[in-house]
C-alpha cells in the first residue's frame, strides 16, 4: 500500500494483525539481513556506535563487538509462531567469532537448528566479499541433529542437491564454536576428544602477557638499560628481558634486546608491597619524560609509574610455554629463562616439553584451528579460548622421555641453525599414534 512504502519500517503487529491475531505470528520469515557492525560509529560529535541504540533493548544476543544480522535473527525468531520457520543468508562469522557465542547460545537453546550451509570461500554475492552462510531453524525444541554441510565448489544451479549428497548429522547445543566436519573430521576430532584431556583442566595457568599501558616509556632498547643502571646500579633489579609476539618462532625466539621495567603494583594477598620509584631515581627520571602519557593510561597502578594490578607477576621468572597470537601455524616456544611476555601473547605456565611438542604438533594444530575464524592470508588468532580446548592426552613415563628427548634436540639444532624437519615430523607421527588415527586420517591431516 502507498502508507507502508511512504515509512521506512513495519509495524508487524499493525500491519499484519490477522497473522498474529488468529496465528501468532509469521509460518516463515526469509532474508539477507544488513551486515553492519555494531561498533560502527554513526555520530562523529558524540562518538555514539550503532550499538548503543540496541544495548538497551533487551536482545539476548546483543554483543558489543557484534553485528546487527545477529539481532535481526532474534527478531525474526520473535516475529514467528511456534514450529514457524526462518531462513537468512548472513556473514558466517557468528558461527565461529566471540561475539557470535550468545547468538549460537540463542540458537542452541531456543530453536531446532535444521539445516547450516557454509559457503566458506564460495563468492555468493558479486558486490560482497563477506563469507556467507545459510541457516534454517524452526521456533521449536531443539532436536540435536542439525543438517550441516560445507560448499567446497560452485554448485548455485544444485545447491540441494549438492547438500543432500555432502551434509553430515551434526549436535549443536552449545554457545561453542559451531563447527561443520565431514566424516572423516568428526572422526578425528572424537577420537582427539576420547584420547585426551582438556589443556584448561591441566594443573597449568594460562595468562596474557604484561600490559604496560605505555609500551614507549616501559620497555627499553638494550642501550637505554646500560644508560640506567650506570646512572644507579639499583636499576637492575626492576628491568627484565621481554619477547613480542614477533619473537617468538616456533619452538624457539629471537631476542631483540628489549627490557621492560617492572614497576609492578604489589601482590594483594601475598604481602608483596609495590614498587616504590622514589628508590630508583634514574629509572624515575626516564619515566617522568612521559609522566603525561603514563597519568592518562588506563591501566596503570597506584601512580602513574605502577603497572597495572598482576595476580601472576612471578610467573614471568618461571618456565613457560609462549606464542604469538596471531599465526599462520603453530608457533610455540619454550622459555625457560628469566623472561617477561609482552601483550597480547599468552603463556603457559608452568611450561612442559612434552606439552610443547603436542601444541606444535599437526594434528593439535588442526583442531585448534576448528574452533575459530581463519582471517585473509591463513593467519588464526590463537587465542586462549581455543588453545585450552585442546584435549592433550594424560603423560606416560615413555612418552614423556621421548618427547622431551626429542625437543631437547629441536632446540639444539635451532641453536646450531641447522634443520628440524625430520625431528618435527617424527613428533607429528607420535603425537598421531598417542591419538590412535588410523593411516586415511593421517593422511587427511597432512593434505591439510
Amino acid at each position: 500500500s502507498t502508507r507502508l512504502a511512504s515509512k521506512p519500517y513495519v509495524l508487524w503487529q499493525l500491519d499484519f494483525a490477522r497473522v498474529f491475531r488468529e496465528k501468532g505470528g509469521f509460518d516463515i520469515v526469509i532474508g539477507n539481513p544488513p551486515y553492519i557492525q555494531l561498533q560502527k560509529e554513526i555520530n562523529a560529535e558524540t562518538g555514539e556506535k550503532l550499538g548503543d541504540q540496541y544495548a538497551d533493548k533487551d536482545y539476548q544476543t546483543f554483543a558489543k563487538t557484534g553485528d546487527i544480522y545477529c539481532l535481526f535473527y532474534e527478531k525474526g525468531y520473535r516475529l514467528l509462531h511456534p514450529n514457524g520457520v526462518l531462513a537468512f543468508i548472513t556473514s558466517n562469522k557468528w558461527m565461529r567469532a566471540g561475539y557470535g557465542e550468545k547468538l549460537r547460545k540463542f540458537f542452541a537453546v531456543n530453536t531446532n537448528p535444521k539445516i547450516l550451509i557454509d559457503f566458506a570461500g564460495q563468492k555468493i554475492f558479486e558486490s560482497a566479499t563477506v563469507d556467507v552462510n545459510i541457516l534454517l531453524f524452526e521456533k521449536a525444541q531443539n532436536m540435536s541433529k542439525t543438517a550441516s554441510c560445507i560448499i567446497r565448489e560452485k554448485c548455485s544451479s544444485n545447491l540441494s542437491v549438492y547438500v543432500q549428497q555432502n551434509s553430515n548429522m551434526t549436535c549443536f547445543t552449545s554457545s561453542d564454536s559451531w563447527t561443520i566436519l565431514s566424516s572423516i573430521e568428526a572422526a578425528i576430532k572424537q577420537k582427539i576428544e576420547a584420547a585426551g584431556i582438556r589443556l584448561k583442566d591441566w594443573n597449568v595457568r594460562i595468562n596474557r602477557g604484561i600490559l604496560t599501558g605505555c609500551n614507549e616509556a616501559f620497555i627499553i632498547s638494550g642501550d637505554k638499560r646500560n644508560e640506567l643502571i650506570s646512572q644507579n646500579p639499583k636499576s637492575a633489579e626492576i628491568i627484565r628481558p621481554i619477547l613480542r609476539g614477533r619473537d617468538i618462532k616456533r619452538y624457539g625466539y629471537t631476542f631483540s634486546d628489549l627490557w621492560v621495567i617492572t614497576s609492578h603494583n604489589g601482590i594483594r594477598g601475598r604481602n608483596i608491597p609495590r614498587i616504590h620509584i622514589d628508590e630508583y631515581p634514574a629509572i624515575k627520571a626516564h619515566l617522568d619524560e612521559f609522566y603525561s602519557k603514563l597519568c592518562k593510561r588506563a591501566d596503570k597502578g597506584d601512580t602513574p609509574y605502577n603497572l597495572r594490578n598482576c595476580a601472576y607477576m612471578d610467573d614471568f621468572s618461571k618456565q613457560k610455554i609462549v606464542w604469538g597470537n596471531l599465526c599462520l601455524n603453530a608457533q610455540f616456544a619454550y622459555v625457560e629463562d628469566d623472561y617477561f611476555i609482552n601483550a597480547p601473547s599468552p603463556m603457559i605456565v608452568p611450561g612442559s616439553k612434552y606439552l610443547l611438542a603436542v601444541l606444535n604438533s599437526k594434528v593439535a594444530d588442526w583442531y585448534i584451528r576448528q574452533l575459530g575464524v581463519t582471517r585473509n592470508g591463513g593467519y588464526f588468532e590463537y587465542k586462549p579460548m581455543f588453545v585450552e580446548k585442546l584435549p592433550i592426552p594424560p603423560e606416560t613415563r615413555e612418552s614423556h622421555n621421548l618427547l622431551e628427548e626429542m625437543v631437547d634436540k629441536i632446540l639444539a639444532a635451532k641453536k646450531g641453525g641447522t634443520s628440524t624437519d625430520e625431528l618435527e615430523n617424527c613428533i607429528d607421527q607420535y603425537v598421531y599414534s598417542l591419538y590412535g588415527l588410523d593411516p586415511s586420517e593421517i593422511r587427511y591431516i597432512e593434505s591439510q
